[in-house]
């Protein structure tokens, strides 16, 4: 099955989103609260960054990783 690109561009906008959501519930109910967001945004985009070089892919994973 061949990937397609755009799919990295969607993963990247919802990674991103994930953070998002995460940051804005850790502000208002806190970091534990925040934490399935931060796991799901991780597992999608490091199923797909795995052997990439994009960084739109890796930008939010690292993103992820600090959060």
């Amino acid at each position: 099955m061949e990937e397609n690109p755009g799919d990295d561009t969607l993963a990247s906008l919802l990674g991103a989103a994930l953070l998002a959501e995460g940051a804005a519930t850790e502000a208002s109910r806190g970091p534990s609260a925040a934490r399935p967001m931060r796991l799901m945004a991780v597992g999608l985009l490091e199923s797909r960054a795995r052997g990439s070089s994009n960084p739109r892919l890796l930008e939010p994973l690292a993103r992820a990783y600090l959060d």
